[in-house]
């Protein structure tokens, strides 16, 4: 097994980490001055409601995530609960994304493709819940096999 470069994962990372600070500093004017101040307030506007409604399809579920995992960790059926948890939480986000999606086409008159359009923040945040968590299960799982 090759052993792992740690001064090359540092340096990736730092230049990572630069790239992503230093890239809005150059695309946000450009951004700005083509969308311009209307479509830029439009857009933070229907981005926040798309966070909002996102939010809350994963209120709670990852609390009771966590506190189910570790009582059922020892049990041995932890992939079960793993993907009863992650039903609900998903069943929470296709409901808030259906709710997102009849409030863009129900109550919004202006710029309601803007709006449309962010409900992707929501289905991000189903596909994010899933590998964190997965991740957190898998990673419980080895530590227990491995006596960690």
């Amino acid at each position: 097994m090759k052993k792992p470069n740690i001064i090359g994962n540092i340096l990736y990372q730092v230049s990572y980490e630069l790239f992503a600070m230093l890239l809005p500093l150059f695309t946000a004017p450009f951004i700005s001055r083509m969308l311009g101040a209307d479509m830029l307030g439009s857009h933070s506007y229907s981005r926040s409601l798309a966070t909002y409604f996102g939010l809350f399809g994963m209120l709670g579920v990852k609390n009771y995530g966590n506190r189910e995992i570790s009582v059922h960790r020892d049990t041995g059926d932890l992939n079960i609960w793993f993907w009863s948890i992650y039903s609900v939480q998903f069943l929470a986000s296709l409901l808030m994304l259906i709710a997102y999606l009849g409030y863009t086409f129900f109550f919004v008159r202006e710029d309601q493709a803007v709006t449309a359009v962010q409900a992707i923040l929501i289905v991000d945040s189903m596909r994010h819940q899933l590998v964190s968590v997965r991740h957190g299960a898998v990673q419980e799982d080895h530590d227990v096999q491995h006596g960690r």
